[in-house]
């Protein structure tokens, strides 16, 4: 039930950014409830939701590269994922981008849709 709502939420902010370069956080709420009912140590979810999207918001404002929805995605998926699969999510959706935009040049990349592929990836393998 986790997965296909997660992945479900995804999809839609997936096709939000493709098509509107925007993701709405309300939808990403979801997320809150869903990692709250998984019973995880306090120090292991404050530091899936404080470590990686902290670096990330960092990081967006030293290169302007990524955007504040995709902090916003990450914090969300940190409610149910640990701080090490969020930056093997991270790693692998960064390497795909890149694929990506090397056969794809353009302006604007979306961001999202390669987070949510390996989102459920990465969900799939580990849980």
């Amino acid at each position: 039930l986790l997965l296909f709502i997660m992945s479900n939420i995804l999809l839609f902010e997936s096709i939000s950014d493709y098509i509107n370069n925007d993701i709405y956080t309300l939808p990403m709420i979801m997320f809150i409830p869903l990692g709250l009912t998984l019973h995880r140590t306090p120090i292991d979810l404050l530091s899936s939701i404080i470590i990686v999207p902290f670096l990330l918001f960092t990081l967006s404002k030293i290169s302007h590269g990524l955007g504040t929805g995709d902090v916003i995605v990450f914090f969300a998926l940190g409610f149910i994922f640990t701080y090490e699969e969020l930056i093997w999510i991270l790693l692998l959706s960064s390497l795909a981008n890149l694929i990506y935009v090397f056969f794809k040049p353009k302006k604007y990349y979306s961001f999202i849709p390669f987070v949510s592929i390996f989102t459920v990836l990465i969900y799939l393998i580990n849980h």
